[in-house]
């Protein structure tokens, strides 16, 4: 493979990771408001606790986060799936494994009636996960930057 060749592979990959990393902060802005109505008081006035409302805005957040779980980290996941084939695990890996169970937890909170009677104390973490990912996007963009200049 050529310099040039590579420098572009180098470059729409870099060009990809931005754009995950969009996605990642414009869902994750409106996510940890609703999940976390006590930022803003007026939206929490109108949305009060326990309400249908509510439950109506955390199912919404939860559907529209499921391409920030599954996109926007799709790197990770498939290093971790590479680097398993060859018997080895590094960082990405576990980043990818957590990112993973973290996102099947919060959607059988979300989707599965009762789950949270069988799991006691049982908490979806969209909102503490949605950054955790635009901030891997942001490591994985600044590595790269620093390998390939």
């Amino acid at each position: 493979m050529t310099s040039q060749t590579q420098a572009t592979k180098q470059q729409l990959e870099t060009k990809q990771l931005k754009g995950k990393l969009l996605l990642a902060a414009l869902i994750s802005i409106p996510a940890i408001i609703v999940m976390n109505p006590w930022l803003i008081p007026a939206f929490a006035a109108n949305i009060p606790s326990g309400s249908y409302k509510e439950g109506l805005a955390w199912s919404a957040i939860a559907l529209i986060s499921v391409p920030v779980y599954m996109w926007c980290p799709s790197h990770l996941y498939l290093g971790a799936v590479a680097r398993l084939k060859r018997g080895s695990v590094n960082v990405e890996s576990i980043v990818a494994l957590i990112i993973a169970l973290a996102s099947f937890f919060s959607l059988a909170i979300t989707i599965i009636p009762g789950f949270s009677a069988m799991v006691p104390m049982a908490v979806p973490v969209w909102d503490y996960l949605m950054p955790a990912i635009a901030l891997s996007l942001v490591v994985k963009i600044s590595q790269d930057k620093k390998e390939h200049g």
